[in-house]
């Protein structure tokens, strides 16, 4: 039976022996390995399928094996469950394999298609294999040295003679060789097949040798890349040495969807009696912004000083393997993964949709970067803070308000069976739901002096949109007084704080017809008020002699009109009463904060500390000084746990118009 099979293959394809004999003398197929992959399958086409596919498997099980060790390496504690290791290798195998199958299958078809070689007047040359073989190894290398470098340096095991780099740098070599060995086999498949070559060395070893040339030349510049790193991480810690104990309190806060031609006019009206005082006694600026950007991509911008594209935080959902009861870090195997599964897995429902965490923010915030000097943060309702992180402070993640409300509704069950890394630390999930039960009260008080409100709920409570407005005045609410009552509880360095009710609300007519367009303007004026009135709270509970910073910026409707946000320093040595004559970028808000704290400012930062912000003096605004870098993110964030109300909060942002 097999002979019959091969005879058939044979007469289908009637050169085939002659080609497999002309490639055993060029030195291929004198493996086991290489003789079963290359074995004819009953015909042409069944035979370009076959090899293709075997090839693939063999590739992509290779680059799969590499990718799995360095995402356990950049993310230890995704090995504690085994099942989840054993299924996201299943997808690295099914992604690389579909990735190598497409890029072996298209010259095969090609040389299937276009005649068989050896038949033809012309054989592939040997200068033009050798090239090849080199381009496609340095492509690879290139590649695989990339994610190597972004797990090094995440996981800390970057030393260039470390005995895991060595390893690694061994495989990638290997994987390499092969893979220039495959180009060159492919190209006389396509070319044509010489029946004799002259020289003491065939084309295989020639392209052998090349290929290894050109990775470890490339291996090599990464090695002396890496000893320069470690320049930058020893200057680091002498700066780190240097500025422990000169920093200063800093509160940053948030305010989603206010302009600054409203909030100026509105301040020299009295009517926002605290950001006058603010702008009185501080620095001004107006701030541009981008009609494309989501509110994700702002505020992440505001915290990092880089782009969105280099953040990473790019919308409110990202695309979360199923069945993996942990999501790995997927820093090591960009951009290749990453980008399979933003297109193609959505395809075969591989993927689902889940809120934005913070294991996707590729950049240090600048909480983040105080921490590096000892100094704990508390943040509160800012963009991918969820899952929330033990650094000596506290966090209240994006998700919190949104979870209470759920535990609220169900007043049988403790709070911490619904607890899933909203709050850090734990025990606090049990004292904000505490705090969120009173809300209503405190809420009602407040009513007194917003009678827009007052009168607009009092109508429409009963309907959708009432209770939608009333949720995002609580919400605001909730985030100050868990910002003031944790404040006291924590000695913490920098409090971060986001607000994002007046955004939700100019946009509020695009959820429900109740709201009339010319009711919002007065609502959105009035809540103005009630931003100002919490914005008090935070300042009056902040230590003097620190560093306030209030950034405001326009929302969707007003990025999509070209208004402009603005930004407010005030503190010590801020210059008073000043406004700048050129606007802010959002990018220059994170080097302008770290210049005034008296800290270097991160080179890697894509915006510019703006000098005209600060006068010289003990605190440290002048001179400026540079850090080359200060590294990636914390490594105890790589990893998103599985969240149960994933669905809830997906339906939350839905409400709050952020998503269709």
């Amino acid at each position: 039976m097999p002979d019959r099979e091969n005879n058939k293959a044979d007469q289908s394809f009637p050169e085939i022996e002659e080609i497999r004999s002309r490639l055993q003398r060029l030195g291929y197929l004198q493996s086991p390995v290489e003789r079963y992959l290359s074995r004819p399958a009953g015909g042409p086409l069944a035979t370009v399928l076959a090899v293709s596919g075997k090839v693939s498997l063999l590739a992509g099980t290779l680059l799969s094996g590499l990718a799995l060790s360095a995402t356990l390496l950049a993310d230890p504690g995704f090995i504690e469950n085994p099942p989840d290791v054993l299924l996201f290798a299943g997808y690295l195998v099914l992604t690389y394999t579909a990735a190598c199958f497409v890029l072996v299958l298209l010259p095969a078809w090609f040389w299937m298609r276009t005649g068989r070689p050896g038949a033809g007047r012309r054989t592939g040359g040997r200068v033009r294999s050798m090239l090849l073989s080199g381009a496609v190894s340095a492509a690879l290398c290139a590649y695989l040295l990339g994610w190597w470098h972004i797990t090094g340096i995440g996981s800390r095991v970057v030393a260039p003679l470390g005995i895991v780099s060595l390893t690694v740098l061994a495989a990638i070599l290997l994987i390499c060789m092969m893979a220039g060995r495959l180009a060159g086999f492919l190209y006389f498949l396509l070319r044509g097949v010489p029946a004799s070559f002259s020289g003491r060395k065939g084309p295989i070893a020639r392209s052998y040798l090349v290929s290894a040339m050109v990775v470890l030349v490339l291996e090599s510049a990464w090695m002396f890349g890496v000893f320069r790193y470690h320049v930058a991480a020893s200057s680091l810690a002498t700066t780190l040495e240097q500025h422990s104990a000169r920093l200063i309190p800093i509160l940053l806060v948030g305010l989603d969807g206010m302009d600054s031609e409203t909030l100026f006019r509105m301040a020299a009206g009295d009517s926002l009696p605290n950001m006058a005082g603010l702008i009185g006694n501080g620095f001004t600026a107006e701030v541009d912004t981008r009609e494309g950007y989501l509110a994700p991509q702002v505020w992440n911008t505001v915290a990092t000083g880089v782009a969105p594209e280099w953040h990473g935080i790019n919308a409110f959902t990202i695309h979360t393997l199923r069945g993996l009861t942990r999501q790995p870090y997927l820093g090591p195997v960009r951009p290749g993964l990453e980008t399979v599964i933003d297109h193609v897995f959505p395809f075969l429902q591989l993927v689902r949709a889940s809120p934005i965490a913070a294991s996707s923010r590729r950049s240090r915030t600048v909480w983040e970067i105080l921490e590096l000097f000892g100094v704990p943060a508390g943040v509160l309702n800012w963009w991918a803070s969820w899952p929330a992180r033990p650094a000596g402070g506290f966090t209240v993640s994006e998700r919190t308000f949104a979870k209470l409300s759920l535990l609220q509704r169900d007043e049988q069950v403790s709070p911490s069976v619904y607890y899933e890394h909203e709050v850090e630390p734990p025990a606090e999930f049990d004292s904000l739901a505490i705090l969120k039960s009173r809300l209503d009260k405190r809420f009602g008080l407040m009513l007194n002096f917003l009678p827009v409100a007052g009168n607009y709920l009092e109508k429409s409570l009963a309907t959708g949109a009432g209770e939608l407005v009333r949720s995002v005045y609580l919400a605001d609410l909730f985030y100050t007084l868990a910002a003031v009552e944790l404040s006291g509880r924590y000695r913490v360095g920098m409090l971060a704080v986001y607000l994002q009710g007046a955004d939700v609300l100019s946009r509020i007519d695009e959820r429900t017809e109740t709201v009339q367009p010319e009711r919002i303007q007065g609502l959105i004026r009035e809540y103005y008020c009630y931003l100002d009135r919490l914005l008090g709270e935070l300042v009056q509970g902040f230590e003097p002699g620190g560093l306030i910073l209030v950034v405001c910026e326009p929302g969707k409707i007003g990025r999509k009109q070209g208004e402009k946000g603005a930004v407010i320093f005030q503190g010590i040595d801020v210059k008073k009463g000043r406004r700048a004559a050129d606007s802010f970028r959002l990018e220059d808000i994170a080097p302008t904060l770290l210049y005034l704290a008296g800290l270097p400012v991160d080179r890697s930062m894509h915006g510019h500390p703006r000098t005209e912000t600060g006068e010289a003096g003990a605190g440290g605004a002048s001179p400026l000084r540079y850090v080359s870098s200060y590294g990636p993110p914390p490594l105890d964030r790589a990893s998103t746990p599985a969240y149960r109300h994933d669905r809830e909060v997906i339906e939350r942002l839905r409400s709050l118009g952020y998503i269709e």
